[in-house]
């Protein structure tokens, strides 16, 4: 049931971010919205491979953010410590070799966030 549901926000985010991407005026060849679909699957599948020892839902939006939710409560003191090591998994996951075909790879800003929402990174 969860993985349905994290599927479902996964791929909305996916699409709208994609659809604003697409609709934006750029003197960049304009990716269409399937190719940025695919793209995005592709960032956030090895990003939940890369973290699949943390409880964690994705949200990507297409070269600009990954935000991470997380169940770490923000007053846990080890909270700030566990954030960094979240953040610099994925930064290790978007420098891999896998994804040097991604465009745009280093325009992501990654986000990771407490179970009550507070950004810590």
């Amino acid at each position: 049931m969860k993985k349905g549901i994290i599927g479902i926000v996964v791929i909305v985010c996916i699409a709208v971010g994609a659809i604003f991407y697409v609709n934006n005026y750029s003197e960049e060849p304009v990716v269409s919205a399937e190719d940025a679909n695919k793209e995005a699957l592709f960032i956030t599948n090895k990003i939940m491979e890369g973290l699949k020892d943390y409880k964690v839902v994705i949200v990507l939006s297409y070269q600009k953010s990954i935000i991470v939710h997380t169940s770490i409560n923000s007053s846990d003191k080890n909270a700030k410590k566990l954030a960094k090591d979240i953040e610099v998994k994925i930064s290790e996951i978007l420098k891999s070799k896998e994804l040097n075909s991604v465009s745009k790879i280093d325009s992501y800003k990654i986000y990771v966030k407490s179970k009550d929402e507070k950004t810590l990174n």
